[in-house]
């Protein structure tokens, strides 16, 4: 009798427990599916100043990687560092093969719309509030719909050296009213005064693209979509008169002396160096350019939006560099897109923009309060800017790109009319067209 007791008892809580696992009610509740996401990184997260240097477990996407995967118990993500140099040979790959990552971070434009076809368009997953809230999405988009998600903030300055601008008597203030015609005169009192004006280096091609797109975007009102239609056949380089004047000030200025005389045959980077060393008065670059400025001139270092064409142009106070430039983007071969695209909201929510802009010193491309978190007080002017075109070659396919950085050095150094230079920009531009037809 007591046997069979006991009996009952194992088998009620037996039927009990069973009962518990099937309705959740219980204290045994079923694990959560695990899920592996394959994230591929292409140099975009991991580069910014105020990481270099440091171990990959301490840069920001790290860190929010460890945040996600807390919140989200099941979902673990494989990060894996690429070339971004690779980016468009790689995922190419990767979608033929139907096989590859699940989300990737990635530069945007082309990169992003050329790979359209292998990607989850985003509209339906973001709420017309978070979409509103995020800039850039135009950069990502093919039609009405959004490949990339967008990340960061760029924008082109020009950098100088306060102590150079007070031995030319220079007072940016009175000097410089936003205009090429008065940057042009503050570069001849620096001159006059025995001060290399502006120091720049394209021996890598790429160095004054921030100059020119500005100057071309203050021309235009819609500086992305005349480049597309140039890339699309509608138009071409060489009969734009709004991008020829923007080379064109490139040439007068090495003609007038203001750039330094080895602008065309040092690179990029060598002229920062030169720069920060006092070796000239000027430089224009992009804001991510700042910190390794500051950390070398202190409170010597000062920034002037760029420059526009005319005091009466259309999109005055424009500048290069890009409101969202870079994207997140979810691939439609990937194993889970469902957690890919959670993944890619998490990372564009207000609250880990504000934990990026604290541990990258990069600019946010989301709506909200910043000031608190920003690394440098330059950075409040930065934010000020809000007239931002994408980059001319996050615009072009990257034959036209590689055609343009090519032959930089010898239009910049007047060995090349940029006649003959946008003429090459068509034959590439042709060519490029005609790959794909």
């Amino acid at each position: 009798m007591k046997r069979s007791k006991t009996l009952v008892v194992v088998i009620m809580l037996s039927l009990f427990l069973v009962a518990s696992i099937a309705t959740g009610s219980g204290t045994v509740e079923e694990k959560p599916q695990q899920v592996e996401l394959l994230f591929w990184n292409f140099g975009m997260y991991g580069i910014s100043y105020l990481e270099q240097g440091k171990e990959k477990s301490e840069w920001y996407i790290s860190k929010a990687i460890e945040r996600f995967e807390r919140d989200n118990p099941g979902i673990t993500i494989k990060m894996d560092y690429q070339d971004g140099t690779k980016t468009v040979e790689m995922l190419t790959s990767a979608a033929m093969a139907k096989s590859g990552p699940d989300v990737v971070a990635m530069w945007g434009g082309v990169y992003v719309t050329n790979l359209k076809d292998s990607l989850i368009p985003l509209n339906e997953y973001f709420s017309p509030a978070e979409i509103k809230s995020i800039h850039g999405w135009e950069n990502h988009a093919v039609g009405n719909k959004y490949y990339g998600a967008p990340v960061m903030k760029m924008v082109a300055c020009i950098f100088y050296n306060k102590s150079l601008f007070k031995a030319a008597g220079v007072n940016p203030s009175t000097d410089y009213d936003g205009t090429y015609e008065k940057f042009l005169g503050i570069c001849k009192k620096l001159k006059n005064a025995g001060i290399t004006p502006m120091i720049n280096g394209v021996g890598d091609g790429w160095g004054l693209s921030f100059w020119e797109g500005s100057l071309y975007a203050s021309q235009v009102m819609d500086p992305e979509g005349l480049i597309k239609d140039i890339v699309a056949g509608k138009k071409d380089f060489s009969t734009t008169p709004e991008l020829i004047s923007a080379f064109q000030t490139c040439q007068d200025m090495f003609k007038m002396g203001y750039f330094n005389d080895d602008v065309n045959t040092i690179t990029r980077d060598e002229a920062i160096t030169l720069f920060v060393n006092s070796q000239g008065a000027m430089f224009s670059g992009l804001s991510f350019d700042l910190f390794g400025m500051r950390e070398n001139m202190r409170d010597d270092l000062g920034v002037l939006q760029m420059p526009s064409m005319k005091a009466n142009s259309p999109n005055f106070g424009a500048c290069s560099g890009g409101i969202g430039p870079n994207a997140l983007v979810a691939t439609n071969y990937g194993e889970h897109p469902d957690e890919a695209i959670k993944f890619i909201k998490f990372l564009r929510t207000y609250e880990e923009e504000r934990e990026y802009v604290k541990a990258t010193g990069e600019l946010p491309c989301i709506d909200g309060a910043y000031n608190d978190v920003l690394v440098d007080p330059l950075q409040a002017e930065f934010l000020k800017y809000t007239n931002i075109a994408m980059m001319l070659d996050n615009l072009m396919p990257g034959n036209v790109a590689g055609t343009w950085f090519s032959f930089e050095p010898m239009v910049v150094s007047n060995q090349m009319s940029v006649k003959d230079f946008m003429n090459e920009m068509d034959s590439a531009r042709d060519e490029a067209l005609a790959a794909v037809e």
